[in-house]
């Protein structure tokens, strides 16, 4: 899977580009047909991070959900339901996975599965896109620990990721 236009597309959103008509229209037909189904994210193994780091593992599927929820509400040009079943799935998906890091394994709130996984939700607190969540309640705490390399963050997170994730 080509990821490459994703990637034009989030740095568009990271730089504060307007996206274009055609970007819009992408990110609506385009993008969910090629995303459509599990499969897609469970077979993204490696992932080349717009900031220059190949992720590999499960934090290269929460990026590609992460990026691609975070064009969605751009390109609906909302921060609550879409209405498009695959962003609303991943909506739902990504905040369940937040919740459920949280109550089921004692993790910090708005922390998401490990310290990569995290980074890729965090824009997505702090810009408020999960309407289930009072994200940027979430994300001040998550910024704090970002910032100071508290805890999980302590290591092993590549800078650029860091301060591509804090940059939004």
């Amino acid at each position: 899977m080509n990821l490459s236009v994703l990637n034009d597309l989030v740095l568009k959103v990271h730089n504060h580009t307007r996206l274009s008509a055609s970007d819009k229209a992408y990110i609506r037909n385009k993008l969910p047909r090629m995303l459509a189904g599990r499969r897609a994210f469970q077979a993204t193994v490696s992932y080349a991070h717009p900031a220059g780091v190949t992720i590999r593992g499960a934090p290269a599927g929460s990026f590609v959900k992460a990026f691609a929820l975070l064009l969605g509400k751009k390109a609906f040009g909302t921060k609550r339901i879409i209405g498009h079943p695959l962003y609303d799935d991943l909506e739902k998906s990504l905040t369940i996975g937040i919740l459920r890091t949280n109550f089921e394994f004692g993790r910090p709130k708005g922390f998401y599965c490990c310290p990569r996984c995290s980074l890729a939700v965090f824009p997505l607190l702090e810009l408020d896109l999960l309407h289930y969540l009072r994200g940027k309640d979430l994300a001040r705490d998550m910024r704090r620990r970002i910032e100071s390399r508290e805890g999980p963050f302590e290591h092993g997170v590549a800078d650029r990721l860091v301060e591509f994730a804090l940059s939004f």
